[in-house]
């Protein structure tokens, strides 16, 4: 039977076509590239003048969603038996894409066995209109759709035996990352790169793994541009398949359609498949006894008049049983509502989820926009942050989190500060600006509140990585910790973090002298937004 494949990224849509005969390997028969189409029937067709095998029989469709399709989350659940787990994530998977449970599909991997603290699960959803396209897409081309799942979960040859891994394959412009663990995945995601390497996605990524608690994976790339300097051998589907493929390097910019081509055909599945997504069990209903019962009683009143006081027993005896069921359905409805204040709780956490990370990334990057080394450095307008005080916002009105910024600055002005600082997502509290006695060129004290979103969850839409960034985050400043000011803390709001800094290093005067090396903790390219500092450590 003919397998079709496909994958969606920057290019369009790439198919790969895989056929198994009876008793036989997998074989790679073709694969191509096409504009994504505006309508199921138009895409159908330049499949089939892309690969003319189609023409001929009809094949089951597989499709690597990309991340403007499908969104991938873990998420908090209760703890519950797996069966149950369903309806829970398809709930919260609509709460966070804030849309209505049914218009969504959701599937999920079920939690790692001896997970410590709550349980989470790695979810999956999509919109139904999203999942209709593809399913009319399989009907034109006279089959039926069997596998829809992340483009990243399709790239994987194994789930690692058991150790921790962490595949990366490009697709398009974009890197994608899987990781395995215990063999389960733990993490999932996409990222918009270009022509850059991938390394400070690698790193983000690794980061977001240690945090999660999974200790440093195998790094195993599909490509081998990906990590210079890394000798790694092209895709491990060959190894692992036992797929005949007439060229492997011919499949290599499709990695996702190839993989996903693979698994179907030999009739696997990924873990998370929206097209026959995880479904609580089906309560058995005795219709087909009930019909035949009634038949049965209908025939013996028919035949005797004697028989009717028996059917009117039978009567009585479901009527019973099925009263018994209904309270055991009301007490099962009773059993579920403590289930809805941990929804709430957890929603309420999930309001105060900031992703600090890249919300001190950004703010580094405000602050001081160009390297100190820099020709051009705006030496009149150089801000220098001395305290920073982050602060999540617990059970408040208010989303997000806070951050009190104390910084000082040789220009009396604050309108520059505060333009720096401000967009649709950050806004900023009016800044208060003081004059200190001291002779020091930065002697103008700003303080400025600035209010920071929720972490969405989204980690596709990443910016394209710039290729002069230089990677190594040595020259990044360091902030020493400090008693520093706590007012402006709202009720109600859960610290997360507070760092004060002192700045003894003065950015470069002139574009074509360079700051004593005693003096000078330069940031390199890959924190040009960072600031410097002699302090050795950071305190949270």
């Amino acid at each position: 039977m003919l397998t079709l494949a496909l994958q969606t990224d920057s290019r369009g849509v790439t198919a790969v076509l895989a056929d198994r005969p009876k008793g036989g390997s997998v074989r790679l028969a073709g694969y191509a590239t096409v504009e994504r189409a505006p309508s199921a029937e138009k895409l159908a067709e330049a499949l089939r003048a892309a690969l003319p095998k189609l023409r001929g029989g009809k094949a089951q469709l597989a499709v690597a969603l990309g991340p403007e399709d499908v969104r991938v989350k873990r998420l908090a659940v209760p703890p519950a038996p797996e069966t149950e787990l369903p309806p829970i994530v398809a709930l919260q998977a609509a709460r966070d894409a804030a849309a209505d449970v049914e218009s969504i599909v959701a599937d999920f991997s079920p939690p790692q066995a001896g997970q410590e603290g709550a349980p989470t699960v790695l979810a999956a959803w999509a919109s139904e209109e999203a999942l209709a396209f593809w399913r009319e897409v399989a009907e034109d081309l006279g089959g039926r759709l069997a596998v829809a799942t992340p483009r990243p979960l399709a790239i994987a040859p194994s789930t690692g035996e058991g150790e921790p891994v962490i595949f990366l394959a490009r697709a398009g412009d974009s890197i994608d990352f899987v990781s395995f663990a215990a063999n389960q995945p733990v993490l999932v995601r996409s990222a918009h790169v270009g022509e850059a390497d991938a390394q400070r996605e690698l790193r983000r990524t690794l980061l977001a793994l240690s945090a999660d608690g999974v200790e440093a994976p195998k790094v195993l790339p599909l490509h081998d541009d990906l990590i210079p300097g890394e000798d790694i051998a092209l895709s491990m589907w060959p190894e692992t398949s036992a797929a005949d493929l007439i060229d492997a390097t011919a499949y290599d910019k499709c990695l996702a359609a190839t993989g996903l081509a693979i698994l179907t055909a030999r009739g696997d599945k990924p873990t998370i498949n929206l097209a026959d997504p995880r479904r609580p069990p089906v309560a058995e209903t005795g219709r087909r006894r009930q019909v035949l019962l009634g038949a049965a009683a209908a025939s013996v009143i028919a035949a005797a008049a004697w028989l009717a006081y028996d059917r009117v027993a039978q009567l009585d005896r479901q009527i019973s049983e099925k009263q018994k069921e209904i309270a055991a359905a009301e007490a099962d409805v009773e059993a579920f509502e403590p289930y809805q204040s941990k929804v709430a709780e957890i929603e309420e956490w999930r309001q105060s989820d900031v992703n600090w990370l890249d919300e001190l990334d950004r703010l580094s990057q405000k602050l001081r926009p160009a390297p100190l080394d820099a020709k051009d450095f705006p030496v009149a307008s150089d801000i220098r942050a001395t305290q920073l005080i982050a602060t999540a916002m617990l059970g408040g009105n208010e989303p997000g989190g806070r951050i009190d910024l104390t910084a000082v600055a040789r220009s009396s002005s604050s309108s520059e500060l505060e333009a720096r600082l401000r967009d649709g997502n950050h806004p900023v509290e009016p800044i208060s600006t003081t004059e200190t006695p001291a002779k020091d060129e930065y002697r103008y004290k700003y303080t400025a509140l600035l209010r920071v979103p929720p972490d969405t969850g989204v980690v596709a839409d990443e910016e394209p990585a710039d290729e002069s960034v230089n990677e190594d985050v040595e020259g990044a400043g360091e902030v020493e910790s400090s008693a520093g000011d706590t007012d402006g803390q709202e009720t109600g709001a859960a610290p997360v973090e507070s760092v004060e800094g002192s700045l003894d290093e003065e950015p470069v005067a002139k574009p074509d002298e360079a700051a004593p090396s005693e003096q000078t903790n330069e940031p390199t390219e890959d924190a040009p937004a960072e600031v410097a500092s002699d302090s050795e450590e950071a305190s949270s």
